[in-house]
């Protein structure tokens, strides 16, 4: 039977080799293993605003702790692993997609360039739509961020729960949208800003989502978000225009590099 063998990167290593590697020296290579494999859903999985979740067409969603103890589990420690996990995870991204296959697109191995779809938007529709939901999104957070609860007094209010969208989550989210105003503005936006932004933005939903389905014990669609707003400020009113506007700027980024 044949040694099973790592391959990372441009190298592959066998078991012996990892084990004898230092700790900080796996964690390297176990994140970087799972970049090669797992990407931020925005990138290319449909979203369903309605149900509030991707529809994981190309498989998912995937489960960093789990993927890296599935493949690391004999070669590395407990720990060694966790510190992987904690990498990976550091953003707030927790749900992962299979990175692109030539499976997902065509049958043999030649490439032939998609044809732009005939309903495609036009640049100009695609830049009005983002300035629309942009100006939907920073109402709806200055609108949460309103009514958060007082932490900086002396006698806070007991929560029934740490909010779902915590300030630094509304911060980052409004550096996205000055961001997005400011490249609409340009007569040349640049496609790989617009995909950052848009990637910041899903990741922060995400972890909104994510954070609503365990509140709610792990009930899917529409009556998670029933089940906690009487709790909380209403984060579907933040992570819904969240999204869409993550969704548009990605598209936008697409038709500029020349995707479709």
């Amino acid at each position: 039977m044949a040694e099973r063998t790592y391959v990372i990167g441009e190298y592959s290593y066998t078991a012996e080799e990892f084990r004898a590697l230092t700790p900080d020296q796996q964690v390297e290579l176990m994140v970087e293993w799972f970049g090669e494999r797992y990407e931020d859903p925005a990138q290319r999985t449909p979203y369903n605003s309605r149900e509030g979740g991707y529809l994981w067409i190309h498989g998912g969603p995937y489960d960093a702790d789990e993927e890296v103890q599935s493949e690391f589990s004999d070669v590395a420690e407990f720990e060694v692993m966790q510190r992987a996990v904690e990498e990976i995870t550091s953003d707030g991204l927790y749900e992962w997609a299979p990175v692109a296959s030539d499976d997902d697109y065509y049958d043999d191995r030649e490439y032939e360039e998609p044809d732009r779809p005939e309903d495609a938007a036009e640049p100009e529709d695609l830049r009005g739509e983002l300035l629309t939901r942009l100006d939907r999104l920073e109402a709806a957070l200055h609108a949460y961020g309103q009514n958060l609860a007082p932490r900086n007094h002396n006698h806070p209010p007991e929560l029934v729960e740490d909010d779902l969208i915590t300030p630094e989550q509304l911060a980052e989210a409004q550096e996205a949208v000055d961001i997005l105003r400011a490249e609409a503005a340009k007569d040349e936006p640049e496609s790989q800003i617009l995909q950052t932004q848009a990637t910041i933005l899903s990741r922060i939903g995400s972890a909104i989502w994510s954070g609503v389905k365990v509140l709610a014990g792990g009930v899917a669609g529409s009556a998670a978000w029933e089940a906690i707003v009487w709790v909380h400020n209403n984060p579907k009113e933040v992570h819904d225009p969240m999204m869409a506007v993550a969704e548009t700027a990605s598209q936008w980024s697409h038709q500029l590099s020349g995707w479709f």
